[in-house]
């Protein structure tokens, strides 16, 4: 028969690996608990609070601390020619959230972000979509509305699928992901320091993408 195991050996061992858990969880190396700080407030799969984070990083002379690099690195990955980004024009530029028209019958259509350049005679249109799905004609109630203003459309959302209620020769639209922008805005904080709130934001979209769960 085989020696029967040396228990105290065993007990070594465990509270060897029970000093080693308390010691990383002191010096915060063992973590528990919500990811991020907007996890921990339920935010990271919320559309409303992600649009207005996005539009706080965007804005030029934001708190964020990283001035016109993220609004211009954005503006041209949806597709804004670059001469249009120069400093003067993107610190004129107009970012609204929430902005409401109306059709015919009175409807009211809210596009989530829209941005207006002082020179450039067009306008950027952001639909921003997470873990919910599109209302009824919803693309093409944004292309009729905006139409005016020869509009650039962003579809934004986790997958980077173009909207399926777009019409059939409707607006020309752009798809990007949720990590799209994650990257954007980590790429234009190298230019300089930001705010933790900035880089929160970004990380936050890096886990979640636009969803509720990793």
């Amino acid at each position: 028969m085989s020696a029967s195991p040396d228990l105290s050996i065993w007990e070594h061992h465990f509270e060897g690996m029970r000093l080693e858990h308390e010691t990383l969880r002191a010096s915060g190396q063992w973590r528990s608990g919500r990811r991020t700080l907007l996890q921990a407030l339920g935010l990271q799969g919320s559309e409303i609070p992600l649009c207005r984070a996005l539009v706080w990083a965007l804005t030029p002379d934001g708190w964020h601390g990283a001035g016109v690099v993220p609004l211009r690195a954005f503006l041209a990955r949806v597709g804004v020619p670059h001469e249009e980004l120069d400093d003067q024009t993107l610190l004129g530029a107009q970012i609204v959230r929430e902005e409401s028209k109306n059709n015919r019958e009175q409807d009211a259509t809210r596009a989530d972000i829209v941005i207006r350049l002082p020179r450039w005679s067009r306008t950027v249109v952001v639909e921003a979509k997470v873990n919910v799905v599109e209302q009824p004609r919803q693309a093409a109630r944004l292309e009729e509305l905006w139409a005016s203003e020869d509009p650039l459309f962003v579809f934004l959302s986790p997958s980077g699928n173009l909207p399926s209620t777009r019409a059939a020769g409707g607006g020309s639209w752009e798809a990007i992901t949720w990590r799209d922008v994650a990257k954007i805005l980590r790429q234009a904080a190298q230019s300089g320091a930001a705010s933790p709130g900035y880089y929160e934001l970004i990380e936050t979209l890096e886990i979640f993408g636009g969803h509720r769960h990793a």
